[in-house]
């Protein structure tokens, strides 16, 4: 039985712990002549405060959809070339320059779903991301995101710990 990678989808949130996992996309693409696809996806609360007042009012959904696009509009190129550089550095660390980044994703909604959806429609082998802990309940279990896309994802899932 082989395991072959040819197309690794890394998902990034900009953390510490997402910066080694990016270390880590780049060395298993570089060894095993992967491309990588690199996802962002910013968490959009537009259902929580729908929830929250206690109905689905779709006018205030979209007031607040539209009212998050605005301001995504104006920082998007800013994560774009933070996620370019983190990269870059990545594939320089562990000497994977020739590393073929077939594309940056930017994309809203419930990270959790789009790293699944993503992955799935994608015909992606194996899924890339880190997980960290805030406190010290949270270190002796995966975070919340990485345990979402592990119990959902039908692709492989590579989860990089950020050490202590």
């Amino acid at each position: 039985m082989s395991f072959d990678i040819g197309k690794i989808l890394f998902a990034t949130d900009l953390s510490l712990s997402a910066g080694k996992a990016a270390r880590a996309a780049a060395s298993l693409a570089s060894r095993m002549d992967a491309s990588i696809t690199v996802l962002h996806v910013i968490p959009l609360p537009t259902e929580e405060i729908s929830a929250g007042l206690g109905d689905n009012d779709e006018d205030l959904a979209r007031s607040w959809q539209a009212y998050m696009d605005k301001g995504l509009a104006s920082t998007r190129k800013a994560m774009e070339q933070r996620i370019k550089k983190t990269m870059e550095e990545a594939c320089q660390e562990v000497g994977a320059e020739g590393v073929t980044i077939a594309g940056y994703i930017m994309d809203t909604g419930n990270p959790v779903e789009k790293i699944v959806q993503r992955a799935e429609k994608g015909g992606f082998d194996l899924v890339v991301m880190g997980t960290h802990g805030h406190t010290d309940i949270d270190r002796t279990r995966l975070g919340s995101v990485a345990a979402g896309v592990v119990r959902r994802c039908p692709k492989s899932v590579l989860v990089v710990r950020l050490s202590p």
